[in-house]
């Protein structure tokens, strides 16, 4: 049996290559949404379970769950099943990941470790990024809008009396 990943574990590259040297797994579920994710526009619908595995360069996160947003066409609530999954290899400094990183291959991510991140940070990060996708209904129209008041126009109507006045 694989050592246990937690939430808070530190994904910082030689840190656990020591501690973990022949990889680790954590699995779990999301219950209540961070300040983070609420300030995002997100909120929990049950629970969003999560998988971690963690192998000698990288980690492979998958997320699964329903998700409370607003629709940014009608403005009506939304309750999409998000599934996700990406691999985030790891590296010491931002050049390092920035050097590494991949274009073409969407599912795989870089993350330098000199930015403190934790398996909660990066299911934070997916939750705000995935969510971009799901903001609006299929088929979402906004609703008949009355049609505005022609704005009133001074300067036609001064336009009409100079006119008149010159022809005088």
């Amino acid at each position: 049996m694989k050592p246990t990943l937690s939430l808070e574990t530190a994904l910082h590259r030689r840190l656990l290559q020591e501690q973990f040297p022949g990889g680790a797994q954590g699995r779990g579920a999301l219950t209540a949404a961070s300040e983070r994710l609420q300030s995002g526009g997100l909120r929990l619908i049950g629970p969003l379970t999560w998988v971690a595995d963690y192998a000698a360069d990288g980690v492979e996160l998958s997320i699964q769950g329903s998700v409370g947003i607003r629709c940014t066409r009608c403005l009506a609530d939304l309750a999409p099943t998000l599934e996700a999954s990406r691999r985030f290899r790891l590296f010491d400094t931002s050049a390092e990941a920035d050097e590494a990183l991949s274009l073409e291959d969407s599912r795989e991510e870089t993350v330098s470790t000199e930015d403190a991140l934790s398996i909660l940070d990066l299911i934070e990060d997916e939750l705000l990024l995935s969510v971009d996708d799901l903001m609006v209904h299929a088929g979402c129209t906004l609703p008949d809008q009355p049609e505005p008041d022609p704005r009133p126009q001074p300067f036609a109507q001064l336009a009409a009396l100079l006119h008149q006045k010159g022809k005088q």
